[in-house]
C-alpha cells in the first residue's frame, strides 16, 4: 500500500535544500549571507571584530575610570617617582605600569588620558559635523552667492594646514579642554561641508525633490527630509575616519604643551613627560601611554575603513 506523500505533487514554489542559499552558523545564531551581506562581512573578519571588542573595552575603560584605577592620576609621590612596572624586581603596587619623573602612575594617566581623547575627539566631531552639513546643505540646495561665500570658506579652510592654524589659535587663546574643543571644531567643519555640497548636489535633481517642490514642500522640510536623509552614508563614514586624526591632532597639540592643561591626564602630555626620562632607562613611562594611543587610533581606523567599504555603493560587493 502506497503512502499518502507519494501521491502528492511537489509543489514548485517551495525550495528544496539545494535550491537554498547557505547559511552560516555564528555562536548558535544562524543566518543567510545573502540576505545580510553587510553583516556577514562584518562577522567574517576577525581584524574588525578584534578592532571593535577593543574600542568596546577602552571605551568602558574610560568610563569607569574612577572605579578601576588604583590611584589618583594627578596624585604625585616623590618617594616613587621612576618606580619600574610591578613585574620588575624592584616594582611595586600599586604602580602596575610604573610611575613618570614626578611620581605619577602611568596605568591612572593612560585610563584617564583615554576619557580626555575619546571626549575630544566625538565631542569635535560632532560640532563640526553638524556645521559643516547645515553650510554643506545651504551651498548645494540655495546654490548662487551663498554656495560661492561658502565654499570659499572652505577652499580658504583646507589650503591652510591644519596643525598649524590649530598652534596659532591655542597660543592665542591659551590652552583648555574648552578651547582645544573649539579649535578642532573650526579645522574640521569644512571637510563635511565639501562632502555634503556634493552630495546634495547629485541628488538635488532627482525624481522624487522635484515632486517635492511640486507638493509645494518648505525649503527646510526638503533639505531633511529628502536632501539630508540621502547623504547619512557620506556624513557617517566621514565622521567614523575623522575621528582618529582629531584624537590624534588632541594629542599632538598637548604633546606641545598647547592642548588640554598640564593639570588634567592627557596621553599626549604622558608621552611628552616620558620623553624626556624615556633614554635614561625610563622607558615604560613614554612607551605605553604611546601603545594606548597607537590602539585607540589604530581600532578606529580599522572600522572606519570597514565602515567605509560597506557603505560605499561602489565597494559593497567587493566586501
Amino acid at each position: 500500500m502506497k503512502s499518502m506523500t507519494e501521491n502528492v505533487p511537489a509543489d514548485p514554489f517551495l525550495p528544496d535544500s539545494e535550491s537554498r542559499p547557505p547559511d552560516v552558523l555564528f555562536w548558535g545564531w544562524r543566518y543567510v549571507p545573502a540576505e545580510h551581506q553587510m553583516l556577514h562581512s562584518f562577522l567574517s573578519s576577525r581584524i574588525v571584530l578584534g578592532a571593535c571588542i577593543l574600542i568596546f573595552l577602552l571605551i568602558a575603560a574610560a568610563i569607569s575610570a574612577p572605579w578601576i584605577t588604583p590611584v589618583d592620576p594627578t596624585e604625585q609621590v616623590l618617594a616613587a617617582r621612576l618606580t619600574p612596572p610591578i613585574w620588575y624586581a624592584n616594582g611595586k603596587a600599586p604602580y602596575w605600569l610604573g610611575t613618570d619623573n614626578l611620581g605619577r602612575d602611568i596605568y591612572s594617566v593612560i585610563i584617564y588620558g583615554l576619557r580626555i581623547s575619546l571626549l575630544v575627539g566625538i565631542l569635535s566631531v560632532l560640532l563640526s559635523a553638524s556645521i559643516g552639513v547645515c553650510l554643506g546643505l545651504i551651498a548645494g540646495y540655495a546654490r548662487g552667492a551663498w554656495e560661492s561665500i561658502i565654499m570659499r570658506a572652505v577652499d580658504i579652510q583646507l589650503s591652510l594646514p591644519t596643525i598649524m592654524v590649530a598652534l596659532c589659535i591655542m597660543v592665542m587663546f591659551g590652552s583648555g579642554l574648552d578651547k582645544i574643543i573649539i579649535v578642532l571644531t573650526i579645522t574640521g567643519w569644512a571637510r563635511y561641508a565639501r562632502t555634503v555640497r556634493g552630495t546634495v548636489l547629485s541628488i538635488r535633481e532627482k525624481e522624487y525633490v522635484e515632486a517635492a517642490h511640486a507638493v509645494g514642500l518648505s525649503p527646510t522640510t526638503i533639505m531633511i527630509k529628502y536632501l539630508l536623509i540621502n547623504s547619512m552614508t557620506p556624513i557617517i563614514i566621514l565622521c567614523a575616519v575623522e575621528i582618529p586624526h582629531v584624537i590624534l591632532l588632541e594629542s599632538t597639540l598637548s604633546f606641545l604643551g598647547l592642548g588640554v592643561p598640564v593639570s588634567t591626564p592627557s596621553l599626549g602630555l604622558a608621552i611628552a613627560r616620558g620623553y624626556r626620562v624615556m633614554f635614561s632607562g625610563s622607558w615604560w613611562a613614554s612607551i605605553f601611554p604611546g601603545l594606548a594611543l597607537i590602539l585607540i587610533v589604530g581600532s578606529v581606523n580599522v572600522f572606519a575603513d570597514w565602515l567605509r567599504d560597506a557603505l560605499d555603493p561602489r565597494s559593497r560587493e567587493e566586501v
